[in-house]
């Protein structure tokens, strides 16, 4: 065999400013946003161009992440979801169905966020926390564990079960 035609795989690397310096990774086919190696991300989501998805994250089905927004860790985002402008998803979170986290918001730990949820504007759910059906979760508010399926705008929560005698007010738990 001749040696002057053999070649070596190309390997990409990206830094995704982890921690963990270059990595592994290639450009989405669908939107051009950048995914390490080590992620799984379906052929139908979408994952634009300044979006990033590593760790060993998941972002299946016709699931989006736009903007500069970051999905990693061991996070799940499924469904029609939307991940959209510097919002985060990361540690074990999992959003689904038509939920939409955006502006700023960050969703960690083990939250999840389904139905037509949203969670925007530096918001923050983490814990074990569960919201869902219309809830909107915004203006800097932060719910650390409880189930939401409505939250009137404004109202901030900090683990109820640790703050005031009644933190529930105001809020439709299930």
């Amino acid at each position: 065999m001749d040696e002057s035609h053999s070649q070596e795989p190309v390997v990409v690397v990206y830094d995704f400013r982890d921690g963990m310096g270059p990595v592994p990774a290639h450009q989405h086919p669908n939107g051009g946003g950048w995914v390490s190696e080590t992620v799984m991300v379906d052929a139908t989501a979408y994952v634009s161009h300044q979006a990033r998805v590593f760790g060993e994250a998941h972002v299946i089905e016709s699931a989006s992440v736009i903007g500069t927004a970051t999905v990693c860790g061991h996070a799940w985002v499924s469904g029609r979801a939307e991940v959209a402008g510097y919002a985060t998803v990361t540690g074990h979170a999992h959003v689904s169905e038509d939920a939409r986290i955006y502006g700023g918001a960050q969703v960690y730990g083990h939250a999840e966020i389904a139905g037509q949820a949203q969670v925007s504007r530096l918001a923050a759910v983490s814990g074990s926390t569960y919201v869902a059906g219309t809830a909107h979760v915004s203006n800097k508010q932060v719910l650390v564990t409880g189930c939401f399926t409505s939250i009137p705008e404004g109202r901030s929560v900090i683990d109820p079960d640790l703050s005031d005698p009644d933190p529930r007010v105001g809020l439709e738990a299930v």
